[in-house]
This record gives structure tokens, sequence and C-alpha cells, in this order.
């Protein structure tokens, strides 16, 4: 059937002022054409969009995977037929089975198990990696451990394993976590008859404290209906940890509305302003104390001289408190004051012998008690302190000859401060804005169909950070006791001490993308993208002095900055994907992509050092081989994926930090997704993987924790901190990352209203760092909840550690894997009750 001039045809509907990428948001959030007024000129029956949909059962919580999901290809196309590893979680989903950090969401997502960037959940660790975070497409600034992301603010969340697509820019080689917040449904509002929303509350274990709130529907401009959608989030919880909490304010705002037949706009924006810490867990590491809980206590056996009066250890009282006992271990000053480092040559740690240890770096031994798992290095006069703001304004425009125009302008600044009193702090000011101009089309010839996306593109970062890790001891605070002034250590926020490192960078960059997906006949599918960046960078060293009073506004003080490092460089990335159709619902694909990344590192900041090396731009490789299926007339979702990934070009690692070192990652990946009936929904994931250090040359940096100086009393150094170029083997783990990993989760409805959900995971033994000497034990994970929904209000009870396992993660294995070690949460319940109006 044909429609007239002034519509457009869909799938047997007829369509006049509401677009193709409208009708399915529509779909996407359960309006179907009917709700909607649009009529069929063939059937009055409502009509299901998406082919992979089963219409006998339903998919409340979007476990199929059904809708198009632009975050990989910007296509539009299923997760099913998109040839990469990609699984997207619902906010249904999300509110379901109880999930409040990405840590959760990497449950139920094979092979982005993550380790601890100091207990703040900012980013996945995908196939073992750092990964990117991008919000509606476009990339967000980094965020490795700044502030944790909002999971209950999204609408959906798309985990791509592997790099991002040629036009949403290059990205690192391990993956991506795309955002799409709950403002998203402003595109449905303008359609609404009256506004719609939900009020929750949440309470629980630790005194949870959390108010949620969502606002839907229309407006009028003048004549134009516009789509509103706003969310809030307070929270002021206190936490598991002793001194721990969170206090967060979460504001979104989002508009939609059409311009004219052609013509659409989408802006809006979120505010997020949290407070909490970071959390170094337990120090004074062995393995007796992660199998046993056995914590050796005993305060430091020397405390220099508090000069000043501060109750603190400055840097000046560690120089002239701490003198070298004349014996070194290894070259001149090697072991010299507290922080006693190798830096005349690489350390063997099993010939340390207990006379190289200097007299005043121990602690007088005390008992040995079980400790508590909330016991960590957090002090009350440690703080964490992060505003982020994110606003984007879209245009979309489609011409009478066929073309999409779309031109996406993003823009976003994270402030950030924080301290704390085993001796670290850091302080940050970044600002980014890029914008996107997209055009697509599709093509057709014979027995061929061609969608084809251009897209220059421009980003410009201006970018600030300070940390301070001059004397960063973690073992003199004795946890069952706390902090005293033998153990305060001064940092710039707080003493007139000198920051470590004071970096500032421009950044602009100049982007030029094509994509082209290739339907040949019905059954093969050919993607093509290629993309080519250049980049001009110009970094300073500031001055290494107290600036912690103008943290927020370092452009106060042109004077500080040492005159610029500037380069100029360009790169080249790829992908070629290829998938067949074969009978029986299956899908396989071959995926090959190569991707030029800029090696930036907290607050998206970078070494000076670096740009003057010019090594300041790094190559990823990857490998994927997979097969995706749907069974039972689209009732089962099945994929399977081997790949084999690496950053290949990592010249300036060590400075750029952990999240860019060269790391190699192989494995197997599955997923499956089963509508079994109306009443019930299974899951299954589970990962296989290998993840080690590929450019090291046989030494890597490291604290050394005591399970690498077994031949050594701990309490001979706890006073202290060994640290230097430790020997490991060619290419040891990354440290952190379990080889297996698998998770079991259903969801039963004892009626229409009730209904319970079950989540096992089982992750494997792993080692704790690099030097592959300390093994995180295996561990099993139960979490449980039962809800009851109406219309109007929701009831739900969830039951974290169920089975109250003790377990632990790997923190920052790269330096601190076996001198700090993050205990995780015993059993904990919360209760959310929701009014829906």
């Amino acid at each position: 059937m044909c429609c007239h001039n002034d519509s457009f045809c869909h799938l047997g509907l007829c369509f006049g002022d509401v677009s193709v990428k409208t009708y399915k948001s529509l779909v996407a959030v359960g309006l179907t054409a009917a709700s909607l007024g649009i009529q069929a000129q063939e059937s009055e029956e409502p009509v299901v969009l998406d082919t992979y949909v089963t219409e006998e059962v339903s998919d409340d919580l979007g476990l199929l995977q059904a809708e198009p999901v632009s975050s990989v290809f910007g296509f539009g196309k299923s997760v099913l037929e998109t040839p990469r590893s990609v699984s997207s979680v619902s906010s249904e989903f999300i509110e379901e089975f109880n999930i409040s950090s990405i840590n959760d969401v990497a449950t139920f997502v094979p092979g982005s198990f993550t380790t601890s960037f100091f207990g703040v959940a900012g980013s996945l660790d995908i196939r073992g990696t750092a990964g990117d975070n991008y919000f509606r497409g476009v990339k967000r600034l980094t965020n490795d451990g700044t502030y944790p992301t909002a999971i209950g603010a999204s609408n959906r969340i798309d985990v791509i394993r592997g790099p991002m697509s040629p036009i949403a820019g290059p990205s690192r080689v391990g993956g991506a976590m795309n955002f799409v917040p709950k403002t998203a449904r402003a595109e449905t509002g303008a359609y609404l008859d009256s506004a719609t929303g939900k009020v929750s509350y949440t309470t629980g274990s630790w005194n949870k404290n959390q108010l949620k709130g969502e606002l839907g529907g229309p407006l009028s401009l003048g004549e134009q209906k516009l789509g509103y959608y706003v969310y809030g989030e307070l929270e002021d919880s206190d936490s598991f940890y002793k001194n721990d909490y969170t206090k967060q304010t979460l504001l979104q705002a989002a508009f939609n509305m059409d311009l004219s037949y052609a013509t659409r706009i989408e802006f809006g924006g979120m505010y997020q302003d949290w407070s909490g810490h970071e959390n170094g867990g337990w120090n004074r590491v062995t393995a007796d104390l992660l199998s046993n809980g056995t914590y050796i206590t005993g305060q430091p056996a020397f405390t220099p001289d508090d000069t000043n009066n501060n109750g603190m250890i400055d840097d000046a009282e560690f120089v002239a408190g701490f003198v070298d006992s004349g014996t070194n271990y290894d070259g001149t000053n090697c072991w010299a004051g507290l922080q006693m480092w190798c830096g005349g040559g690489t350390v063997d740690p099993s010939t340390i012998i207990p006379a190289s240890i200097p007299a005043q770096n121990s602690i007088i031994k005390g008992d040995t008690i079980k400790l508590d798992g909330r016991n960590v290095l957090i002090d009350p006069n440690d703080y964490y302190d992060t505003e982020v703001t994110t606003l984007y304004l879209d245009l979309m425009h489609e011409t009478e000859s066929g073309w999409s125009i779309t031109n996406k302008l993003f823009f976003e600044s994270v402030q950030s401060e924080a301290m704390i009193s085993y001796g670290f702090a850091k302080a940050g000011d970044t600002w980014g804005v890029e914008n996107q101009l997209i055009f697509a089309k599709q093509f057709m010839f014979d027995g061929v169909t061609s969608d084809i996306q251009v897209s220059p593109s421009i980003r410009h970062v201006d970018a600030w950070g300070a940390n301070d890790y001059i004397h960063e001891v973690f073992d003199r605070v004795d946890l069952s006791v706390g902090y005293n002034e033998s153990s305060y250590v001064a940092t710039p926020l707080n003493s007139d001490d000198l920051w470590g490192t004071n970096n500032y960078n421009k950044m602009t960059q100049l982007g030029f993308a094509f994509l082209a997906d290739n339907k040949v006949g019905d059954n093969l599918s050919i993607l093509v993208g290629a993309r080519y960046d250049y980049v001009d960078i110009e970094a300073s060293v500031g001055e290494v002095t107290d600036i912690h009073n103008f943290a927020y506004d370092p452009s106060s003080i042109p004077d500080i900055f040492d005159a610029a490092q500037t380069d100029t460089d360009g790169g080249f990335s790829y992908n070629v994907s290829v998938s067949y159709q074969l009978p029986g619902g299956f899908i396989p694909y071959v995926t090959l992509a190569e991707q030029t990344t800029i090696l930036t590192g907290v607050h998206d900041t970078i070494d000076p050092a670096i740009v003057n090396s010019g090594d300041w731009l790094g190559k990823s490789e990857m490998a994927e081989v997979g097969v995706k299926a749907n069974w039972l007339d689209g009732r089962i979702f099945f994929a399977v994926a081997g790949f084999d990934q690496e950053r290949v070009q990592v010249n300036g690692n060590a400075a750029a930090g952990e999240s860019n070192e060269a790391i190699r990652s192989k494995g197997v990946e599955m997923e499956l997704r089963y509508l079994v009936s109306d009443n019930l929904q299974l899951m299954a994931s589970a990962a296989q993987m290998e993840v080690v250090h590929t450019a090291l040359n046989g030494s890597k940096f490291s604290f050394i924790g005591a399970s690498d100086v077994p031949q050594l009393d701990p309490t001979l150094y706890w006073g202290g901190a060994l640290d230097g170029m430790v020997i490991v083997g060619d290419n040891p783990d990354r440290g952190g990352i379990p080889e297996q990993a698998f998770n079991l989760s259903g969801r039963y409805a004892l009626s229409d209203e009730l209904s319970a959900t079950l989540s096992y995971s089982y992750v494997g033994e792993v080692n704790a760092s690099p030097t592959e000497t300390l093994q995180i034990p295996s561990y099993q994970l139960l979490n449980g909840s039962v809800s009851y929904d109406t219309p109007t209000y929701r009831i739900a009870v969830a039951v974290n550690n169920l089975l109250d396992e003790t377990y632990f993660r790997a923190n920052f294995p790269g330096l601190y894997g076996n001198l700090s070690i993050l205990p995780e949460r015993s059993r904990s319940f919360t209760a959310t009750f929701s009014y829906k109006f």
C-alpha cells in the first residue's frame, strides 16, 4: 500500500506530522499507534514495531533488547542486528533488580567486572580495561573515580564491549557505557493528554535516605506542542563503612519540540552535586587478613616532631624527621626516609633483608584482632566533593531529498576536590564542548540497500588537575584505633604542603567520520566505517605549591603555570563488520577495528612530558567473532562472542595513569535472556578472559605489600612504605579482573501485582596486582527482592548479599593491589515506596 504525498508509510501505517524516529520512541515506552490516535489504513489493531518482539509474551523489563539502539553505530539497529557485543539494561530492569551503581550493572553484563577506583564507581572496567562514558551518544569527560555515575537517572544503559563507532569519536578499546537519561521520555510528552510522573522514597540499612521524583507531559509554546520530562534525586545516607556517607543532589530536565513537519529540536541537561569519600579499604594486607580477617595492630615506632603544632606530619617534617639509617638496599638514596623508594635500580623484593630497612620505619607490634569490614581508611576529616553540569542541544532536520541532518551540541564541566588523611589529595576543574554534525541517507541499488552517515565534528577540552602523592603512607594508621598524630599525613588541602603534579592543558580535536551499513540481499550485511582526527594540544606544568584556595578557578592565577608544551598530531580509526542471517535465527558476525585514542588521565589532564615526547596518542586494535540468535518466536535472545583486543601503543603510560596502560585481553562472553512466560523471565551471562600487561619489559613501578616480601616481618616497614620498579613476569596479570565470572538471574510474577527476583553470581579468585603474589578469594553472591506493583503505587523490598558473604575487590591494582584491598558490604536491605500519577 502507499500513503499520500503529505505522509510517509511504515509497517502498514501512515503518518502525518510524526516522524518514524518519534514513533519508534513512543513504542519503546509503551505507547501504541491506537493510544496516539494514529489509524492504520488496513487494520485497526495496534502494530508491534520490532520484528523480534514476540506478540505472545510481554517483555516489560526490556530483556530482549529489541528496541533500536543507536549508541553503537547510530543506524537504529536492535542489539540482535548489531554485529558487536552490546547489552542494554532498561530502567524497569534497574528498578526490578535494585541496581544502584555501575558495579551492579556489571553483574548482569558479561565481560564488565570492575576493580575499585578507591571506592568511587565512576566507570566500568570492560574486558579488563577502563571504559568511557557517553551521554546520549556523545563522549563525556573522563570519570576515573571522580564521582559515582548516577544509575537511577537512566532510562536505559547500553554497555558496548570494544571501541565505539567511528561517528562517536575515538574511545578506549575496552568499551563504553552509553547513558540514555530518563528525560529521553520528553519525546513522548507532547503526545500525552496530561502530565504523568512518580515519587519514590527509599530507606534501608545504614540510614539509607533517598527521595526521587519524575514528571513528564505536554506544554504549549505558541501553537507548537512541547514535550518535557524532569527528574530529581536527593540523598543523605550513611554507609556500611565508618565515617563514610553519600550526600547528593541530582537534577535532569529535557524538552522536545517539533518546529515543523521536517525539523525537530531536543535540549536539556543534568546537574549532579555529590559529596562522599575515596575509600582506601583495608591496609596492612596479608593473605591471613583476606582468608581469616586477622589484622595486626600497632602504632608507629617513631613520629617526627610536630614543629608547627598542627597534629599532622608535613612534608618538611618528613624530610627532617626521617633520615636514612645508613644501610641502603641498592643504590644511592634507596630506602631513604619514610617513603622508601628505590630510585637507583629495579627492586627484587625476594632479596630484601631486614637490615636494609631503617628502624624508624617500623611499627610496635600489638595484638592480632578480627577486623570489621566497616573499618577502612576513611577519617572524619576526609572529604570528596564533585559538581557536574551536563547540557545538550540537538537539532534534527529531514530534507525533501531524503537526507537527515542532525547537529548535536554537548557541554560538560566537572569540578572536584578530595582529601584523604593517609597523605593523598586531588583537585580539578575541567570543561569540554563537542559539536557533531551528522548527514545520513539511505541509498537503494539493485539488491543492495546502503545507509550512509558522514560526520564532521569538533571537540575542545580545557582541563586542570592537581594531585598530591609525595608522602602517601597507607600502613601507619592502625584501623582498630583510627588516625592520630602519628598517622595523619598533611596534604596541600589542609596545610602548606606541595602538590606532586599540577597540570593544565587545552586540547582541540577536529574529526571527520564515515559509516556505511550495506544490506546485500536479504541476509548479508557489511558495515564499514573510518575516521580521522587531528588534534592540537597545549599542556603546562604548574608550580607545585599550595593552590587549593583557587582550586575551582585556575584561570585567575595566570602566572602559576610554566611555558606550555605544544604539539599537533593525527590518527586514523576504522571498523569493519560482516554479518549473515542464517536459517534458524542465527546471525554470525566478524568485526575488526582499530582505534586512535588520546591518553588522558583524571580530569582529562595530560602530562606535559608526554606532550613533549610526542607520545600522547595511543593505538588499539580489536578482533571479535560472534553469533547472535533469537528463538521460540523471539522469546529467547542468545549471544556468544570471542574477542582479542589490545592497546598496542602506549609510550607514556606511567604518567598517563593506570587507565591507559598497555593491556591485552582475550576471552569468550555469553549472554542468554529467555521470556519463559508472562510470569517467568530468566537471564544468564558468563565470561572467561585473560587480561595481561604487554609492555612492561620485566619490571613495573608498584608499592610493595607484605605478600611481595614474605621473608620480612611486615611490622619492620609498616611505619613507612616500600615502592619502586619491581620485577614482574613478561606478561603479568593486570590484577583484579577474574578469569571466570557468571550470573544467573530470574524474575517470577506470582500475580499481576506481586513479583520476586533472585540473582546469583560467582566470581573466581584473582591476583590482586601484577606482582601475582596475593590472591583475592573467589566468592558467591545472592541478591533477592519482592515487589507489589499497582497502577498507583509500588512497594519493593530488596536484600543484597543474602548469604552475608565476606568478599573483596581489588583497589587500583596496578599500583596498590597488594597494599590496599576493599572489603565489600555485608548483608543489607532497602525498602522503596513509590506513588505514580
